[in-house]
């Protein structure tokens, strides 16, 4: 008895002689899920619209031949495994066969163990097929979000979330760029006082608490165009591009009303300024 998942696998029948389709498909409708056509045109359809695990067809088909037939399923499904059949008795129609992409080829007039033999096979190797490819795609998916980490890792401070010093530094080259094309820039520098003395009183783990702290505030005075960073353990910058004194004012007056707001710690409470430059 063959394991459930190759008793699901549906098998594609295509040959134009209907007495070889109803004996294939007696043979193995037991074990598999059968459908069965009689042309190419019929099973590029089928392939086309249902999931086909296993194809075996007939070389010699009335119209287009099972040997063109090849290339435009594996065109519709990559994975998919193809039987070859044919009562041509040379090594030639087999040779074809299997340069066009075939997995196996059966001579006719075939015995059945051969057959059952030849199709168990084939929708093993559809398995190890799709066995593979699920592991390619989870090893391409796994490296991609490993750089996405590590790109981020490389441009974003850890703690804050904020873009770093090096992203900052990439960001600041870009817009000098374009402020030599007449665009207005601003950058303000400015560091926390008292935030050392706040750190060393409640420790390293309030002291993270309330640099997350100050940069939720500092997101909520800057416009999305500008880039907030964090550029050492208590300093900061701001990228303001196409701006004017009156708008770079008006931030630099918001950031200091917002951290003069006291913030919470341990058994009482702290307010923080800055330095702007």
């Amino acid at each position: 008895m063959y394991p459930t998942h190759i008793e699901q696998s549906h098998i594609l029948i295509v040959d134009d002689d209907r007495l070889v389709r109803g004996l294939l498909c007696n043979l193995l409708k037991h074990t598999y899920r059968c459908t069965a056509v009689a042309s190419a045109e019929e099973a590029i359809a089928v392939v086309s619209d249902q999931a086909i695990d296993v194809v075996i067809s007939d070389i010699n088909l009335g119209g287009m031949s099972g040997i063109e037939l090849l290339p435009k399923l594996s065109e519709i499904v990559e994975d998919v495994v193809i039987l070859m059949i044919s009562g041509n008795g040379t090594i030639d129609s087999a040779i074809d066969a299997i340069k066009g992409g075939a997995f196996d080829y059966i001579k006719k007039p075939f015995e059945l163990a051969h057959v059952e033999l030849a199709v168990k096979r084939a929708v093993t190797h559809h398995r190890l097929l799709i066995s593979k490819r699920a592991h390619e795609n989870g090893l391409e998916a796994l490296v991609i979000k490993r750089t996405a980490e590590l790109d981020r890792a490389h441009f974003y401070d850890q703690l804050t979330g904020l873009p770093n010093r090096a992203l900052f530094s990439d960001r600041l080259e870009q817009v000098i760029a374009l402020a030599d094309r007449g665009q207005n820039v601003a950058v303000l520098l400015f560091s926390l006082d008292r935030f050392k003395e706040a750190r060393d009183t409640y420790g390293p783990v309030e002291g993270n608490r309330i640099l997350s702290e100050v940069a939720v505030r500092l997101k909520r005075c800057v416009h999305p165009e500008a880039t907030l960073a964090r550029i050492e353990a208590d300093e900061f910058a701001i990228l303001l591009p196409n701006c004017n004194v009156n708008a770079v004012t008006q931030i630099a007056e918001k950031i200091c009303s917002s951290l003069e707001r006291s913030i919470a710690v341990p058994g009482s409470e702290i307010s923080l300024s800055c330095r702007i430059g």
